[in-house]
């Protein structure tokens, strides 16, 4: 899961994400149920928040050693 943080009409949005690709200078975010687009120039930040490839428990809690 990542946040991506883009410039958005002058401010800045902030959206979580589980999927990102790059693409012919856009970048490519699964926010929800949607595929949202933007201009690579426009984002701000892209931060790894959580892995997951990685098994969780309900309370949030990472199983296995390598995670």
């Amino acid at each position: 899961m990542f946040v991506l943080s883009v410039l958005d009409d002058g401010g800045e949005r902030n959206f979580v994400t589980t999927s990102v690709r790059v693409e012919d200078g856009r970048i490519f975010a699964v926010v929800g149920d949607a595929t949202r687009r933007f201009q690579i120039e426009d984002v701000i930040d892209l931060v790894l928040v959580a892995r997951t490839d990685c098994p969780q428990r309900r309370d949030g809690a990472r199983t296995g050693g390598s995670c």
